[in-house]
């Protein structure tokens, strides 16, 4: 029994495995035959069934904005491009490194000019000395000197210095004061005390080495040219950093206007949902077509949010530019900048080679490059003169005096045949003079490296005015072929709605239209912030933008270099 049933089911199993087989080969069959005609539910021009099931409705953006808006827009401040301006010197971080630059220059070239400070010297030394005398000194004395004893008080002041031409100088008094075993009267034998007192005026000069202003004059020169460079390398700052601040703010405009142009297009989408409504209501058009314009709508409403996003990045950079930060100075001001001025569309006036030479002459970049040249050449002519031997010519004079009562010691510095004179001269000849020679062929190429490099920076000079006019020209050529294509896409858009108002033409075909007047606007102020931009950078490319615009800059006051009488006692760092 149990066998029969075991093949029962399994004839069953067979069987159905059969009749699925077959049902694959007549689906196969059927799909490979003409289609049959669909029934009336499956037509598709039974709009009512197609879209039955399918309910779309646009979202309500407004709440979702506004919700954005109170978390990303702070209050408003309407900011015109002087404003920005002004308030970028006084924040931006670029300009306010820069001045640090200019001050520690002018300290540079004060610490130059204290190579030449004469320097004040005072001493004063005691000296107290006990020695056993010797056999011949015991025997002479008769015994009565078994030490020798010495006390001496000695007191210098001197005054040091060196001269442009690298003569040194200086001038010395010394007053001493002795007592000693050997200083007795000769009648009495009583202690006596010696007073001296001398002075020397020496003078040493160079012949060869170290002689003359190309020598000894090469820091202070260099210190001052080095003062020029920071001037032009502040200005290149400053100038580079407000055309950057001008561009923000015509970028800013731009993403406005940019962001204009989104919204104008999400309303003209929504009037073409709008007419399509209508005729569907009317039984003019198909309900196709209103969902059509649907999606027209949810398009336009994504590319409004990105124009929002776009508008955002914009006044943040120029908030950046501008160092606008907030009341505790930690973190980007939260304000929202309301751009006041338009771009203003004018032919410009121009002459390339006018501009060019403006550029060599006003570039702060080839005014440093020819300063670094004079550094340079004054190296070359400082290892010039290290190359010749040393020949020191040294002459001193002086007088001195030596007297039992200190209050005579003065009186005796007057007597003419008291005095002290030498003159001579030191010679030194490095053999090989390798360390000179080679210090003189470096400066040499260096001298030659910077002309070279003062040749690339009056290229790129002259390459950025001719790249800055040719797209200043073609800008202002793209603002007008832009506008007209802008005049001529709105006449088609308008044409194209009337077209669909009567039925002659698709929602699709509007949509197209409209997408394509967009487009022709979004070019058209892309055209108009280019142009602004443009001029800046031909500005910027001839050196002349801070006199174009009027600014003046004062760099920061941060403070002077400590007194004289100050630097001698404690100095506070913080300050």
């Amino acid at each position: 029994m149990r066998r029969a049933i075991t093949i029962l089911v399994v004839f069953t199993l067979a069987a159905m495995a059969s009749w699925s087989a077959s049902a694959q080969e007549n689906k196969a069959d059927a799909d490979l035959k003409e289609p049959t005609e669909p029934s009336a539910a499956d037509k598709p021009g039974d709009e009512k069934n197609l879209f039955q099931n399918l309910k779309v409705e646009l979202l309500d953006l407004d709440r979702l904005r506004e919700e954005v808006d109170q978390k990303l827009v702070g209050e408003p401040v309407r900011m015109t491009v002087e404003q920005c301006v002004q308030q970028a010197l006084k924040s931006n971080q670029d300009i306010l490194i820069a001045g640090y630059g200019i001050a520690m220059s002018d300290a540079d070239l004060m610490a130059a000019r204290g190579d030449f400070d004469p320097a004040l010297e005072l001493s004063a030394k005691h000296t107290d000395t006990a020695r056993p005398a010797s056999a011949q000194i015991q025997n002479f004395s008769g015994g009565n000197v078994v030490n020798i004893q010495s006390r001496l008080q000695d007191y210098q002041l001197a005054l040091r210095g060196r001269t442009w031409v690298g003569t040194q100088y200086s001038f010395g008094f010394n007053v001493s004061r002795e007592r000693s075993t050997f200083i007795r009267d000769p009648v009495t034998f009583a202690p006596l005390t010696n007073y001296t007192a001398d002075w020397t005026l020496a003078l040493t000069q160079p012949l060869l080495r170290g002689m003359g202003t190309k020598s000894n004059l090469v820091r202070l020169k260099r210190a001052k040219n080095n003062q020029k460079i920071s001037d032009a390398q502040a200005e290149l700052i400053l100038m580079t950093t407000i055309g950057e601040v001008v561009k923000s703010y015509w970028d800013l405009v731009g993403a406005v206007e940019q962001l204009k142009v989104r919204q104008r297009a999400l309303d003209n989408a929504v009037r073409v949902q709008r007419i399509n409504e209508q005729r569907f209501e009317l039984g003019t058009a198909a309900e196709l077509e209103v969902f059509q314009a649907k999606a027209g709508v949810a398009a336009r409403q994504s590319d409004l949010v990105t124009a929002r996003t776009f508008v955002l990045d914009a006044e943040d950079l120029l908030k950046t530019r501008m160092g606008l930060m907030n009341e505790t100075g930690d973190l980007l001001s939260g304000a929202n900048i309301i751009p006041v001025d338009s771009p203003l569309i004018h032919d410009p006036e121009y002459d390339l080679d006018t501009s060019m030479r403006t550029a060599i002459e006003r570039r702060p970049d080839v005014i440093s490059a020819q300063l670094a040249i004079e550094n340079a050449d004054l190296s070359l002519k400082a290892s010039r003169n290290d190359l010749f031997p040393q020949l020191d010519l040294s002459t001193s004079f002086g007088r001195n005096a030596l007297e039992i009562d200190g209050r005579d010691i003065f009186n005796g510095l007057g007597d003419d045949s008291h005095r002290t004179w030498t003159i001579g001269a030191v010679a030194s000849v490095p053999l090989g003079n390798r360390t000179a020679r080679g210090n003189y062929q470096r400066n040499k190429l260096f001298l030659r490296q910077e002309e070279q490099r003062l040749i690339k920076v009056k290229q790129n000079a002259m390459l950025g005015v001719r790249t800055a006019i040719h797209a200043m020209v073609s800008n202002r050529i793209l603002v007008e072929s832009t506008k007209q294509a802008r005049v001529l896409e709105e006449v088609n858009v308008e044409a194209e709605e009337k077209r669909l108002r009567i039925g002659v033409t698709t929602a699709q075909n509007v949509l197209l239209k409209q997408e394509d007047l967009t487009a022709a606007q979004a070019r058209e102020v892309r055209a108009q912030v280019d142009f602004e931009r443009s001029q800046i950078d031909l500005h910027v490319s001839e050196g002349t933008l801070l006199e174009k615009m009027n600014i003046i800059y004062d760099a920061p006051d941060y403070g002077d270099a400590p007194g004289f009488f100050e630097s001698l006692g404690r100095i506070d760092t913080d300050k």
